[in-house]
């Protein structure tokens, strides 16, 4: 099946796998094919141990179907969405916005050397439930929050994050680019004791 057209992918125990595409040739000279990844909805990576970064902005803007977005256990994943690249180095677009029009779960699970979700915002206004747990070199969630009455307030089909008992300081602790962000999605927060219970 033409990658096109694949709806669900599940990469699992794969030691040498480095990432969905070839980070170091830049898209201005070596475009993506039009349309990659378009019918996607869940995308699923775990226990690939030598991956550093999951996905350049140039993929990012073909998934606008994406409805479940998974990372369990990457040992070495230091970037969710990450810059594209070139010889030169990065593409400067380090703090455009990302829109994931239809993503409804995110989990980030056991993600160590973690230190970057995404450099510019995630608008995902369908999120319904976010599962965390050791990310702890992480210093932002960029989750945007849609404004109401000149206030940050929580995306309309949020209905809970999840996190990690052990992780509550750490949460506690985060920077975020919108003020009282933080206060406003405290009402959905629910701290876990059982790690199992967020990876099911």
């Amino acid at each position: 099946m033409p990658l096109h057209y694949l709806e669900s992918l599940c990469l699992e125990n794969l030691l040498n796998f480095i990432g969905l595409i070839r980070w170091e040739v830049a898209p201005a000279v070596a475009p993506l094919p039009h349309g990659l990844f378009s019918h996607l909805r869940s995308l699923t990576i775990r226990y690939c141990r030598n991956i550093k970064k999951l996905l350049p902005r140039s993929l990012v803007q073909n998934l606008h179907k994406l409805e479940e977005l998974s990372v369990n256990s990457c040992a070495k994943m230091e970037e969710i969405i990450g810059d594209d690249e070139s010889d030169g180095g990065f593409v400067a677009e380090s703090n455009t916005n990302i829109t994931l029009p239809r993503l409804k779960f995110l989990q980030l699970i056991n993600l160590l050397e973690l230190k970057s979700i995404c450099k510019g915002t995630i608008i995902c206004n369908s999120i319904v439930e976010i599962r965390i747990k050791s990310i702890t070199k992480v210093r932002k969630v960029p989750l945007f929050l849609p404004p109401l009455n000149g206030q940050p307030s929580p995306p309309p089909s949020l209905k809970n994050i999840k996190l990690w008992e052990k992780d509550k300081g750490w949460w506690e602790s985060l920077e975020w680019d919108q003020p009282n962000a933080n206060s406003v999605l405290h009402p959905f927060l629910d701290y876990v004791w059982n790690a199992r219970m967020l990876q099911s």
